[in-house]
């Protein structure tokens, strides 16, 4: 490394006003990065991660009021003109938002949108041009990806639009990449691959890596150097070793949550709640000649689940597991036969259907996406029992109240809007919503993925107390295993809309049965605070 850092940021601090105040997110923060190194923030949802990275180049809306100095090369960038940005934008810093299905536009193809991101594009002969695309495509592990450059985003996997996202920053060749929670909501798979072509590309060019995220163990297996992020205020900051042995409270508690384990509850006397026989989804596309075809989504699942009983389902991007929820739901045709509450599920219509849908309920990935912005939380929990009429304004204030109690939140919440609220607690809100119907299921798709380790583990404990006082069932979707582990009574895994495995959670765990299984379990030690597993080189 060389002594002078590549960038070197002092007292940066970002403050929103509005008509009554102005709101400081982030207060004086300062570090180094030197080249070929990574320097990793840490910290929870509205820690000020993502405001601090976007003031560095000047990204935040124009009303944000930015303070310090920021050098990049040498060079200042807060005073810099909007010519001399635009060339350091994508060229010298590349930028990996969040989101890659709001990052990436739909209107055009995957190919147009990373050519667009080289900057010698005008340069380049056809063929030349092609074989960047694929050169870029290969680094960041999609090299199937040169076959899809006709696709748009909505017909690529999570995992392969967050890889694109990655390529059209690298795409300039950057001094240094600024990855905003690069592999949130993504399969442990596909993260571990991610991570592994980012790694060897910054070993290969040099480059720099900024990193942010609330995943400990990305932190633990990519930091040179840690920054831990509370409130816009740096807690703590060092080598990477902090991690194993923290000074700050904050950060103690976040490796204490990283190493807590907790267990489903046991099981009561068998009840069945739901079976699901030869289940199959297909869907209708239309080929590159406009003719028809069926495509399946779901190949003869089944399965049964019992009161009480956590069923978790795992399988990579694209391997059905939404897929599955949407078929439970009858959000999506399907065949086969399911069985609910001794109910046949697929043959109810009309106004019974809709009365027995509140026993089954679904709490969303996203919970700041999920909540309407423009509703009180009041009228976000309200919203399902108003399509019960026989439910009087009585009885529903009354669970209304009832239900905040239960997930922990204070009744003066139900006067804000989804916004005034920290992660955790929109979480909550998505919690009480589901249960104000009395639902005998829920469907929980990545519900902990959004939220730091303190957070997520105080969630997990609030949806365990309320499976044991309420007799739930719940449909476990997720890509984290220390989640399954706190949750899953049985668990059944998809790879490529067929089941392949269905296995009590422990036996799972010791020795899984196919070696789709163990593919998963070893690529989940990869993140482990002293991983066993080795560390493949990436294809």
């Amino acid at each position: 490394m060389t002594t002078s850092p590549l960038l070197s940021v002092r007292n940066l601090g970002v403050a929103f006003p509005d008509d009554k105040k102005t709101t400081p997110v982030v207060h004086n923060i300062s570090f180094d990065i030197h080249a070929g190194e990574t320097l990793c923030f840490l910290g929870e949802s509205g820690s000020g991660k993502s405001v601090s990275a976007k003031a560095l180049l000047r990204l935040l809306p124009a009303h944000a009021e930015v303070s310090g100095q920021v050098f990049f090369d040498g060079h200042p960038l807060l005073t810099a003109s909007e010519k001399h940005l635009t060339h350091i934008r994508g060229r010298d810093i590349g930028f990996v938002f969040q989101d890659p299905m709001t990052s990436l536009n739909p209107l055009h193809t995957l190919g147009t949108q990373i050519t667009e991101a080289i900057p010698e594009r005008a340069s380049l002969s056809k063929k030349d041009l092609l074989h960047r695309l694929k050169t870029l495509l290969t680094s960041v592990g999609f090299a199937q990806g040169a076959d899809r450059l006709d696709a748009y985003p909505h017909e690529l996997s999570g995992g392969q639009r967050q890889r694109v996202l990655t390529a059209m920053a690298l795409a300039g060749q950057p001094k240094l990449l600024i990855a905003d929670e690069p592999t949130t909501a993504l399969d442990v798979m596909t993260q571990v691959d991610l991570i592994q072509h980012l790694k060897a590309l910054q070993k290969k060019t040099n480059m720099a890596l900024l990193l942010i995220t609330h995943h400990l163990g990305v932190a633990i297996r990519c930091a040179d150097k840690v920054f831990v992020l509370k409130d816009g205020q740096c807690v703590e900051k060092g080598n990477a070793s902090l991690l194993k042995a923290p000074q700050a409270p904050y950060t103690q508690n976040l490796l204490a949550s990283f190493h807590h384990r907790m267990s489903p509850p046991p099981l009561g006397p068998q009840e069945q709640l739901l079976e699901v026989s030869n289940v199959g989804v297909e869907v209708e596309q239309r080929s590159h000649w406009f003719r028809k075809q069926r495509v399946p989504l779901l190949h003869d699942i089944t399965f049964s689940m019992q009161k009480g009983e956590t069923l978790g389902v795992l399988g990579e991007s694209g391997s059905g597991k939404t897929t599955l929820a949407m078929a439970l739901l009858r959000m999506m045709k399907s065949t086969g036969r399911i069985s609910f509450e001794d109910d046949d599920w697929l043959a109810l219509e009309g106004p019974t259907l809709r009365q027995r849908r509140g026993r089954l309920q679904y709490i969303f990935q996203d919970p700041f996406g999920s909540l309407n912005p423009r509703f009180l939380i009041e009228d976000i929990i309200k919203e399902g029992l108003r399509q019960h009429k026989e439910i009087t304004p009585h009885e529903q204030q009354r669970r209304i109240r009832h239900v905040m109690k239960e997930v922990g939140l204070k009744p003066t919440l139900l006067a804000r809007y989804p916004h005034e609220l920290s992660g955790g607690q929109r979480q909550r809100v998505a919690i009480a919503r589901a249960l104000v119907l009395k639902p005998a299921l829920l469907i929980l798709d990545e519900p902990t993925s959004s939220l730091d380790l303190v957070t997520q583990t105080e969630v997990l404990s609030l949806l365990r107390h309320l499976q044991e006082e309420h007799t739930l069932s719940y449909l476990l979707i997720t890509h984290d295993l220390h989640v399954m582990r706190a949750l899953a009574h049985r668990l059944l895994v998809l790879k490529q809309g067929t089941c392949l495995e269905i296995a009590n959670a422990p036996d799972f765990f010791r020795k899984p049965q196919t070696a789709y299984g163990r593919e998963l379990l070893e690529a989940s030690s990869y993140f482990d605070m002293t991983p066993t597993s080795p560390q493949p080189s990436p294809a």
